[in-house]
C-alpha cells in the first residue's frame, strides 16, 4: 500500500468518525430540540387561552359558553396549511380546564370531564404557583402515544381558582423531525464526499515531493550519474532531498576509493610477479649481460612500485583534505545506543557481557552519518579481539569533550603496533582464527575523529585494549 493511499484512508477514517460522531449526536438532540420548541408555543398558547377563561369565568361560568363553543368550532375546523411540504388539515390541540382542587371542569375531547386531575404535575405544580408541565404515555411501551401537557394558572382576584392546561401529541412533530433528519443526512453526505475529494487531493498534494524523492533515487540508480536534485516545497523534505545527495556523494567517494583500492592492488601482482620471477631465475654463474637485464627489470618493476605507492599517498591526501559539510547537533549518546542494539546478535554469538553506561545527552556538532560508522568500527573491534565470554565496557562521558571509552579483555595490542595501528591495510590477527581485517577500520576512525575536530586513541589497559574516542562539545550541551 504506497504512502498516497496510507494518509488517504487515514483521513478518511477520521473524517467518517467525526461525521458519525457529529451526526449521532445531532440527530439525538433533533427529537429534544424539536419538543421544547414545541413546549415553548404551547406555554403562549396555555397562557393566552387561560386569559380568555379567566374572563369567562369571572362572568357567566364555563359550561356552554363562548369558550367551549369555539373550541367546538376549532375542532371542525378544515385546515389548509402546507408547513415545509407537510400538510395539517386538522387541529390537534386538546385543553382541559380544573378547578382549585383539581377537578376538571372542562375537557374538549369530552373524556375527562368530572374527573380529578390533582395529582398530575401540570395541575399540581400550576395549584402552587409554579410551572406545571408532563409528558405522559396513553401507552408506556409506545412512543407514539406520548402527549405533551403545559398548564398555565386561572386567574380571579389576583388567586388562582384554576388551571387550563393544553395538550398536543408529540407524535404530530414526527413528520417535521423527518423532514429535518433527512435534509441533515442529505447534506452531511454531500459534505462527506467533499471532505473526502478534499483528502484525496490533500494527500496526493502531500506526497508530490516524496514521489518526486523517489523519482530521484530511482534516476540516481539507473543513471549512474550525477542527477539534479528536485525542487521541493517542504524545507523537511527538502533537507532530506540534500542529505540524499550528500549520501550519494560520499558513497560516490567511498566506492571510488574501493575501486581505486582494487585496481591498484591488481596493478602490484604484476610488478611483484616480475620481481620474484627475476630473482629465481638470477644465478651467480649467469653471464654479466643476463644479470644486468634482470637487474634493469628488477628496478623498473621497483620503480612501478613506488609510483603506485605514491598514488596511494595522493588518495590518502585527498581524503585528509575533505571537510564536513553542513554539520549538525548529534546526540552521541542516541548514536551509541543505536550501535550497540544493531550488535546485539554478534554480542549474542559470542556470549559476551556487556556494561554500558551512557551521559543522558552528549551533545555534539558532526555528520551523524559518520558518527555511527566509528563507532560501529571501534565496537566491532572490541567484539572481534574480545574472547568468547568476555566483558566489554562502554562508557559516554560529557566534560570539556564528549568521550566514548571502550574496553575489552582481549590480548590487547603488541608493543611493535601501537605505531601502526592507523595505517591503512595494517592489521592483526583476530584470535583464535588468525584471520586479518581490511586494516581500514581505524584509519577510517582516525579520519572521521580529525574531521570533527576531535582525536581517538587506542591503548593497552591492565586487561586488553581501550579505545578512546573525543569530540568537542557541541554549544548547546554547554547552555
Amino acid at each position: 500500500m504506497n504512502l498516497t493511499l496510507r494518509m488517504f484512508l487515514g483521513y478518511l477514517l477520521i473524517v467518517c468518525s467525526a461525521a458519525v460522531l457529529f451526526f449521532n449526536s445531532f440527530l439525538g438532540q433533533l427529537q429534544t430540540g424539536v419538543s421544547q420548541a414545541m413546549e415553548e408555543t404551547l406555554v403562549d398558547t396555555a397562557n393566552l387561552l387561560a386569559e380568555v377563561v379567566s374572563r369567562e369565568l369571572s362572568v357567566d361560568g364555563l359550561q356552554d359558553g363562548d369558550f367551549t363553543e369555539a373550541f367546538r368550532a376549532y375542532a371542525e375546523r378544515k385546515l389548509n396549511a402546507d408547513i415545509f411540504e407537510v400538510a395539517k388539515v386538522h387541529g390537534n390541540l386538546r385543553v382541559y380546564v380544573t378547578d382549585g382542587m383539581g377537578r376538571v371542569m372542562y375537557d374538549s375531547s369530552g373524556l375527562a370531564t368530572g374527573q380529578d386531575f390533582s395529582r398530575w404535575n401540570d395541575v399540581y405544580l400550576t395549584l402552587r404557583g409554579e410551572y406545571g408541565a408532563r409528558a405522559s404515555r396513553t401507552d408506556p411501551d409506545d412512543q407514539a402515544t406520548e402527549v405533551m401537557y403545559v398548564a398555565a394558572p386561572l386567574l380571579l382576584d389576583a388567586g388562582i381558582v384554576g388551571v387550563l392546561t393544553v395538550a398536543k401529541p408529540t407524535v404530530s412533530l414526527q413528520p417535521y423531525t423527518e423532514n429535518i433528519r433527512a435534509a441533515v443526512i442529505r447534506n452531511g453526505l454531500l459534505l462527506l464526499l467533499l471532505a473526502l475529494l478534499f483528502c484525496l487531493i490533500l494527500s496526493y498534494w502531500l506526497t508530490g515531493s516524496i514521489r518526486k524523492l523517489s523519482g530521484y533515487a530511482d534516476q540516481v540508480s539507473a543513471a549512474g550519474h550525477r542527477v539534479p536534485l528536485p525542487t521541493m516545497s517542504e524545507p523537511e523534505l527538502e533537507r532530506l532531498g540534500e542529505a540524499m545527495a550528500s549520501m550519494r556523494e560520499r558513497l560516490d567517494g567511498k566506492t571510488y576509493v574501493e575501486e581505486y583500492i582494487h585496481s591498484l592492488t591488481h596493478e602490484i601482482k604484476a610488478p611483484v610477479a616480475a620481481i620474484k620471477g627475476a630473482v629465481e631465475v638470477m644465478d651467480p654463474a649467469m653471464h654479466t649481460e643476463d644479470r644486468q637485464r634482470f637487474l634493469d627489470n628488477i628496478y623498473h618493476e621497483s620503480q612501478r612500485l613506488e609510483d603506485i605507492a605514491s598514488r596511494l599517498l595522493e588518495l590518502a591526501d585527498l581524503e585528509n583534505r575533505q571537510e564536513l559539510e553542513d554539520p549538525q547537533v548529534v546526540d552521541l549518546t542516541n548514536v551509541v545506543r543505536e550501535v550497540v542494539a544493531d550488535r546485539e546478535a554478534m554480542i549474542a554469538e559470542r556470549s559476551l557481557r556487556m556494561t554500558v553506561d551512557l551521559a543522558d545527552s552528549a551533545l555534539v556538532l558532526g555528520d551523524r552519518f559518520l558518527l555511527v560508522h566509528a563507532m560501529e568500527n571501534l565496537l566491532d573491534n572490541a567484539c572481534r579481539f574480545s574472547p568468547v565470554k568476555g566483558s566489554i565496557t562502554l562508557t559516554v562521558r560529557v566534560n570539556d569533550m564528549v568521550v566514548v571509552r571502550l574496553q575489552d579483555e582481549g590480548p590487547g595490542i603488541p608493543d611493535f603496533a601501537l605505531a601502526r595501528i592507523y595505517e591503512r591495510f595494517f592489521s592483526l590477527p583476530v584470535p583464535g582464527d588468525h584471520l586479518k581485517s581490511s586494516g581500514l577500520g581505524l584509519n577510517f576512525v582516525k579520519q572521521i575523529a580529525e574531521l570533527h575536530q576531535g582525536a581517538v586513541s587506542i591503548t593497552n589497559g591492565s586487561t586488553g585494549a581501550i579505545a578512546e574516542f573525543s569530540l568537542p562539545t557541541s554549544v548547546l550541551s554547554r547552555n
